[in-house]
């Protein structure tokens, strides 16, 4: 069968401008992949098992679902925070946020996490610099795409219906060593709690997933 090319598209919809990606063949072949990068991919995908059974009743939605669940406010839409969060758009690449929308649940917990970080961050007296997020709700046609360009996207990804975000630490790693610390905090406590899943994909996309476990009922801080 012949690989997918892909072209992008920018629709607006409710004053947000969304990227989406149509597919067509075509006859290169994949990108090739190394050993190192195939086993870190690998790593990340069995890290995501416990989202598939939390959510084993869901499936990625296409695009016009999407847009139904957004009219019917199923999902919510995320916006900058002064000083907490910004949204890093899509352009059409493989990084960036394609739908800026999560199910309200989740953005109440990307909020709690931002709160969190912004407290320890300012007790510290650090620059108050903010959580970049790079990727939300996304489509199965992105998704497809994605795994065609060689990224670890899962055929069923939490992405895909609004219950998980990406957190992009490059800068933080690079340059803020104490910021990464209190994101890393941040997480791995609410990790320990089971009030999601947390998983380190920096080596891949210089980010860290976070998905939202529905049976958690617990505070999270």
């Amino acid at each position: 069968m012949p690989a997918l090319t892909k072209a992008v598209a920018l629709t607006k919809t409710k004053g947000v401008f969304i990227a989406r990606v149509h597919t067509g063949p075509r006859h290169a072949q994949k990108p090739a992949i190394s050993a190192a990068r195939k086993s870190a991919f690998q790593k990340i995908l069995a890290k995501a098992r416990v989202e598939r059974a939390w959510y084993q009743d869901r499936q990625m939605m296409a695009s016009q679902a999407i847009q139904n669940a957004i009219s019917k406010r199923q999902l919510v839409k995320v916006d900058d925070v002064a000083g907490l969060v910004r949204i890093v758009h899509s352009t059409g690449g493989p990084s960036g946020v394609q739908y800026p929308y999560l199910t309200p649940e989740s953005r109440g917990l990307l909020l709690g996490i931002a709160r969190e970080f912004g407290i320890r961050r300012d007790a510290l007296k650090l620059g108050k610099f903010f959580l970049s997020i790079t990727s939300m709700t996304r489509d199965a046609e992105r998704q497809e795409a994605l795994r065609n360009e060689g990224y670890p996207a899962a055929r069923q990804s939490t992405h895909g219906f609004g219950e998980a975000f990406d957190i992009n630490v490059k800068f933080f790693r690079r340059n803020r060593h104490p910021h990464y610390r209190i994101i890393l905090d941040v997480l791995a406590e609410l990790h320990r709690k089971g009030a999601i899943n947390f998983i380190d994909e920096t080596a891949i996309n210089g980010a860290l997933h976070v998905a939202r476990n529905p049976n958690y009922k617990g505070p999270l801080f």
